[in-house]
């Protein structure tokens, strides 16, 4: 990943006050944003702890008026974490680096349900993942599929899509 998860995080929550239809992807009050990892591949798991660290370090602790809540989904068991997924209560849903997985089965529940999902895997996003964080001049870009998401009833505002890279 070329951005550490560290300045992924306050990104993420910036993106989503972009969302003119976020509001309607809250549950109860609360954003929950679903890690997904892999647990015995290292760099997932690594990941995923590196963005919960990230959250409990951070001074920002809301986004909407909202408590952000980060929660791990080891999709190690495909069944069980897609399972999991399928629980309606996710606002977000961040990909860690995974391997042998294919992306399409969490895409297909993220537009379903219409969850943003959101990666540090910039190619991510060329496989279906709506929101992606890459690197450009040292600095970090964002990447959007605007195809994804779209389908996962998103709409970003056009400031956001111009200083964004946009793949279909």
């Amino acid at each position: 990943m070329p951005v550490p998860v560290e300045v992924q995080y306050p990104l993420l929550l910036k993106i989503i006050s972009f969302d003119h239809n976020f509001n309607s992807k809250i549950h109860n009050n609360i954003i929950i944003i679903g890690i997904i990892y892999q647990e015995r591949n290292i760099n997932s798991k690594d990941c995923a702890e590196n963005l919960l660290d990230a959250a409990e370090n951070s001074p920002i602790k809301t986004a909407f008026g909202k408590q952000v809540i980060l929660e791990m989904i080891n999709i190690s068991n495909a069944a069980e974490g897609l399972r999991k997924l399928n629980s309606g209560e996710y606002s977000i849903l961040y990909i860690a680096p995974l391997r042998a997985f294919e992306l399409s089965k969490i895409t297909s529940i993220a537009e379903n349900q219409k969850i943003l999902t959101f990666t540090g895997v910039p190619k991510y996003v060329n496989e279906g993942i709506s929101v992606g964080i890459d690197i450009q001049s040292d600095k970090p870009r964002i990447v959007i599929n605007l195809t994804s998401a779209l389908s996962a009833g998103c709409d970003f505002h056009p400031q956001l899509l111009k200083i964004s890279r946009i793949v279909q």
